[in-house]
């Protein structure tokens, strides 16, 4: 039962996810230029607050960790720079007020 309701949902959510997907690389896409070109007016030490520096602190996390019990929790690392990512445009918009 539980299968057969997860494809028909997936008929109608897997165009929504795509959606949310594309508009999320297009934002950290967006977002990095403008740290890295300067544009913001931030230091270049905020990408590290970004899906970039959670990738690489995941990989630090996986490497660390490897064998151990909380090597799988480096996935988390993916959430937490799409978290932190707002951090960098928090600030931004408190430094143009």
């Amino acid at each position: 039962m539980a299968e057969k309701s997860c494809q028909i949902i997936a008929t109608w959510i897997t165009p929504v996810d795509l959606v949310i997907i594309i508009a999320l690389y297009v934002q950290f896409i967006v977002l990095g230029y403008m740290i890295l070109s300067k544009k913001s007016g931030l230091s270049r030490w905020f990408i590290l607050v970004s899906p970039i520096g959670a990738i690489a602190l995941g990989i630090l996390w996986a490497v660390v960790f490897k064998g151990t019990v909380v090597e799988g929790t480096w996935g988390v690392c993916e959430s937490l720079g799409e978290g932190l990512m707002y951090i960098t445009v928090w600030t931004y918009w408190k430094k143009q007020k």
